[in-house]
């Protein structure tokens, strides 16, 4: 029968887990957190494990100061955390105590470089390399709730407690492929990425071209005032207002509040209580400089360049089965588009453009240029494809 875990809330025990923790090369880190109703996630849980021992923490009874035996660890750059899907644990970690954990292999990225697939499940992980089957996940859990049940902890400390055997595993193939440095550079999540300027979250929703230029400089403002609005309240972004009304808004550009509610999809009761903030970020928006009309021009794909790019795409795929690798982390359909649009065989200025990663040239980049000047194609032979050469080309 399995032992059900403790869920420690006495701060008087975390120097001595920390004690431990310390004389680790590696420790697992994973964390609950509720966010469906909030702009901030809320943490609720908070694992650790090494490689012989697993601790379940009480973040609503040990706030920030109690924890920091425990954040001292996380900070530690000589001990590795080993973390699985990490971007969300670390946007938990810096919204609760304003820091990220580091350094960290995030396993699900180890999976993707050695072979397991793209975004691999930690149950499936586990399962293919330690024969390990985790309980069944557990959608919609109320973590929050106090004491908690049996089930969840026993549940929750197995999301942490193979965490550094299979990490360690997966060190091994990493390095035998000569891919750890890579692991550790995407396994990297920056701080920045979870505070973004309102210019570029404008930027990334009109990525996609046809935007007229004038209404960008709105569409920021109305972003900014959407970002203030809800942390304020503290309140999913997407309940004040989505991406799809800002974006009607910038390009109508109402001038009060009657045009505002004719609006489907901004809440009445939100005009009624930001209505005039709306149209000053509207007006200040029109009033701003106007960004360079290049800068949403989308060249037209011709149906050369659009052959051409899913077959790049294509062989960049049997590469990546090749190297036991997962695609996105080689090209996307955006760099192939690029490279199909202009097909210049220049390993250098791919990587300075951005087409190819540095890694990801060093692994690919001559069979890509093999391919772009014609010395290399995909062909069948016998029900298999494979890579030929071209004489004499």
């Amino acid at each position: 029968m399995t032992k059900t875990p403790q869920l420690i809330q006495d701060p008087r025990q975390l120097d001595q887990i920390a004690q431990k923790l310390k004389g680790s090369k590696a420790v697992a880190v994973d964390t609950e957190f509720i966010r469906e109703t909030t702009f901030f996630p809320k943490i609720a849980l908070l694992q650790l494990a090494t490689l012989d021992e697993a601790w379940l923490l009480d973040p609503l009874a040990l706030d920030k100061a109690m924890l920091a035996p425990i954040l001292e660890i996380f900070a530690d750059t000589k001990i590795l955390k080993i973390m699985h899907a990490a971007y969300a644990d670390q946007e938990c970690l810096f919204w609760a105590y304003g820091m990220t954990a580091t350094p960290v292999l995030d396993t699900a990225v180890a999976g993707a470089l050695t072979g397991y697939g793209d975004n691999v499940g930690l149950g499936k992980l586990l399962k293919e390399v330690l024969r390990v089957n985790l309980p069944k996940g557990r959608a919609r859990v109320k973590w929050l709730a106090r004491p908690l049940p049996d089930d969840l902890r026993i549940y929750a400390e197995q999301d942490v407690a193979h965490l550094v055997e299979v990490g360690s595993i997966l060190e091994k193939k990493l390095r035998s492929k000569n891919r750890w440095e890579w692991a550790l550079e995407e396994s990297l999540v920056e701080e920045k990425v979870f505070d973004v300027a309102p210019e570029d979250t404008a930027r990334r929703i009109a990525k996609g071209g046809h935007f007229d230029p004038n209404a960008f400089p709105v569409l920021v403002e109305l972003i900014r005032w959407r970002e203030e609005r809800a942390r304020a309240a503290n309140l999913p972004r997407g309940w004040v207002a989505d991406n799809e009304i800002l974006v009607a808004l910038a390009k109508v550009q109402p001038a009060s509040l009657d045009e505002l509610r004719t609006f489907r999809g901004l809440n009445a009761k939100e005009v009624d209580r930001s209505g005039m903030r709306i149209l000053e970020a509207i007006k200040k928006g029109r009033s701003a400089p106007k960004p360079d009309p290049a800068e949403f021009a989308r060249a037209p794909m011709v149906e050369r360049e659009d052959h051409l790019q899913e077959f790049i795409k294509t062989y960049v795929s049997f590469l990546a089965d090749k190297h036991e690798i997962a695609l996105r982390l080689l090209i996307n359909a955006g760099k192939a588009q690029a490279l199909a649009q202009n097909p210049i065989v220049d390993k250098e200025r791919w990587v300075k453009e951005g087409l190819l990663s540095q890694r990801a040239c060093e692994l690919i980049g001559e069979d890509l240029s093999a391919l772009l000047l014609g010395k290399r194609g995909l062909v069948l032979r016998n029900g298999r494809v494979e890579i030929m050469e071209f004489p004499g080309s």
